[in-house]
């Protein structure tokens, strides 16, 4: 929780998000070189903590090998950028080599240990798999020589088979889930590959697989050392012309967003599974594309299982829900750019597939935290829609710890029978709200609410000081005896709305579920009004607009 509440500190504090990450967020390079490297992390817009890099692996007589020289200028350029740099170790699925290395373990352990030291890196991720329950004991005394051998500033991680089905025997029987937990700093529990090369076709990953596999690791595993793994790649299942079938081949994300563009493609989202899926049909017509590693397409038909900016949020919101150290993904590059657009909204658990990169995600994500504002269906928030005056209500009543309220008998009919009922009422109440002059006041919940009543209603919740001079002149469009007035003047004085580009306020002008985040997103840095004894019926001059 202590992560959670110190990102909010600092959003209050009116400093960008993006300099403290919620949760640990750590990827993996492969397969490239200094530059690839640092042109794909710049691509993730601040939203890194750690990157492992493939300097180091096991080779075939099981010694420690160095996969390519350690770039100490790279290595220092990310630790000024605060990324932590450590360093993978290998056996590349190589049982017979893994096993090796574990025989000569102390060797092993001593030489990777004086290659982290000697290179600056930040600590080492060890990543030796496809071993076997027999190799249980090595594996694990090798790690613990590590976490010996290794200095207490460096960290010490070690990837695991996720074994949501608890598994004792083969390849997931290798990991001690408990032993591991406790000598190792972080454990990157490897959430994919639920369907694979060979396998009947279904998902990389899916939603109830990832989980059971969270929920199973953490009966063992403290919740503050547990990374969670997301894949950048995607597989497929083929039926070529020439007769060939393929079963659970890889395909990077970023490859299969070009094959969908160029092939004639059938997209939808498996809501069961929680991913994307894709038909694709390649004919002997079509123009060759080219594909990560020089691949191309064969003419035939392709089903796809992948992830989406959708199901990567469904994902990484399990962070959120089991409150664990983050996510883990495997590998840069292969994503689509536009991933790092909402990555950091997801890992914070925030849903929301249309706020990522719009000019007010940063407020909507904020209320979303602070439980004051919610999405609407599915993984979406809407931000560009009009805001209604309900809406504004709900929003208002939830920042100020103003209690629903069923409403009485003697309530209007258009507030006992809209959605925000019971916080119309409390609203109404408590006098942040007020409906039309005359003997019957409309409310008219359900009508989008205007720039100026969005200032009235924001007004209504804030102590205001009895200096501030309402005759000033801030908008052209703005002055008095307007019924809005003092409520603009107020919000512009306490810097918690603005006017447009062109200088003017546009009272009557419509509002956004966006803006209307946006200023009250900025009340947080305010006073404002205690609401919980006052449960009088709104009366002028709290009138929101006399039409």
């Amino acid at each position: 929780m202590f992560r959670k509440l110190f990102i909010w500190i600092i959003l209050l504090c009116n400093v960008s998000p993006c300099i403290a990450l919620p949760y640990e967020s750590l990827t993996y390079l492969y397969g490239g070189t200094s530059p690839i490297y640092q042109n794909n992390i710049a691509r993730t817009r601040g939203n890194l903590s750690t990157v492992a890099a493939d300097y180091f692996h096991i080779d075939g007589n099981g010694n420690a090998a160095l996969s390519k020289t350690p770039d100490r200028l790279f290595i220092q350029a990310r630790q000024r950028e605060g990324i932590r740099v450590i360093a993978f170790v290998s056996n590349h699925w190589d049982r017979e080599a893994g096993r090796k290395a574990m025989a000569k373990r102390a060797s092993v352990a001593a030489t990777l240990t004086y290659w982290v030291e000697h290179y600056g890196l930040d600590g080492i991720d060890v990543d030796i798999e496809n071993l076997t329950h027999a190799d249980q004991n090595d594996f694990t005394d090798f790690v613990r020589m590590l976490s010996h051998l290794l200095p207490k500033d460096k960290r010490l991680s070690v990837a695991v088979a996720a074994n949501p089905y608890r598994l004792t025997t083969g390849w997931h029987g290798q990991y001690d889930y408990a032993e591991l937990g406790r000598l190792c700093n972080v454990v990157m529990l490897m959430t994919y590959d639920q369907s694979y090369e060979g396998s009947a076709a279904g998902p990389v990953a899916s939603y109830n697989f990832t989980e059971a596999s969270v929920t199973e690791a953490l009966r063992h595993i403290p919740k503050e050392k547990l990374v969670m793994g997301i894949p950048f790649y995607g597989r497929y299942w083929a039926s070529l012309n020439n007769g060939t079938k393929i079963a659970g081949r890889a395909f990077t994300v970023s490859d299969i967003d070009t094959i969908t563009k160029h092939y004639a493609s059938g997209l939808w989202y498996d809501e069961g599974n929680h991913c994307a899926r894709a038909a694709v049909t390649v004919k002997s017509t079509d123009p060759a594309i080219g594909l990560w590693g020089g691949r191309h397409l064969a003419a035939g038909t392709y089903d796809i299982w992948y992830e989406n900016e959708q199901s990567y949020a469904a994902r990484m919101a399990l962070c959120r829900k089991y409150d664990i150290l983050g996510v883990g993904s495997w590998a840069l590059g292969q994503e689509p750019e536009r991933v790092w657009t909402g990555y950091r909204l997801w890992l914070g658990g925030v849903p929301f597939a249309d706020l990522a990169g719009h000019w007010a995600e940063e407020a909507m994500a904020g209320l979303y935290e602070l439980d004051v504002l919610s999405g609407v269906g599915s993984a979406r928030c809407e931000p560009d829609r009009p805001v209604t005056r309900a809406e504004v209500c709900v929003l208002l009543c939830k920042l100020l710890d103003v209690p629903p309220q069923t409403p009485s008998s003697a309530a209007p009919a258009e507030i006992r029978n809209h959605w925000a009922a019971p916080y119309l009422w409390s609203a109404v109440r408590r006098g942040l709200m007020a409906g039309d002059s005359g003997e019957h006041p409309l409310y008219r919940p359900s009508d989008p609410v205007t720039r100026a009543e969005l200032a009235a209603f924001c007004a209504n919740a804030l102590h205001v000081p009895g200096a501030i001079d309402y005759n000033q002149a801030h908008f052209p469009d703005v002055a008095p005896p307007m019924w809005f007035n003092n409520a603009v003047v107020t919000l512009r004085v306490f810097g918690v709305m603005s006017g447009l580009p062109d200088g003017s306020f546009q009272p009557y002008g419509g509002a956004t579920r966006a803006e209307a985040s946006s200023v009250i997103f900025k009340m947080l840095n305010t006073e404002r009004k205690d609401f919980s004894g006052q449960l009088q019926r709104a009366r002028p001059p709290y009138v929101l607009d006399p039409r």
